[in-house]
């Protein structure tokens, strides 16, 4: 079965810099699916894996803007470190959900001063160029178990331990 909008697609991938240092891959035996059609993926990826059947290898080259975007400076910020229960536990690269409790976004610690914590809410990606490699493993035409799957953000296989 080729790949178009909604199916559901299993994948091995690897990010890379431009200069090959690769940023982020699928483990070994742990392939990740997505729902074609749905922006689970960037809209490049989603356009170069339409049309592709199980064996298929894919090579994408982006450039910044087109992948995870410029960095902005603007989503920097300084949080008092008294702000933090327990200052103590973070740590520089740590993900921390920051929000109201209607809103929340995933920001990343990039400094750790004597009064300050400093956070950086752009894609740990942003403002490089990447380069995707995918090989694709199935395709299957997305079922209503899988779109309940991914309401819990994957899809249920041997490996998931819920109903």
């Amino acid at each position: 079965m080729k790949i178009t909008n909604e199916t559901t697609v299993t994948i091995n991938y690897k990010v890379s810099e431009q200069n090959g240092e690769v940023l982020e891959q699928t483990e070994f035996g742990k392939p990740i699916t997505y729902l074609q059609g749905l922006e689970m993926m960037l809209p490049a990826v989603e356009e170069a894996m339409e049309g592709r059947i199980p064996g298929d290898s894919v090579k994408i080259e982006l450039k910044a803007e087109e992948a995870f975007g410029e960095r902005h400076d603007d989503l920097l910020t300084d949080i008092p470190k008294a702000d933090f229960e327990d200052a103590s536990e973070l740590s520089i690269g740590q993900d921390i959900i920051v929000g109201n409790g209607e809103e929340e976004v995933i920001m990343t610690i990039v400094n750790i001063g004597d009064e300050a914590v400093t956070l950086d809410g752009n894609h740990p990606f942003a403002g490089k160029d990447i380069v995707f490699e995918l090989d694709v493993l199935d395709v299957h035409k997305t079922t209503d178990e899988d779109l309940k799957a991914f309401e819990h953000h994957h899809v249920h296989d041997e490996n998931c331990n819920h109903e």
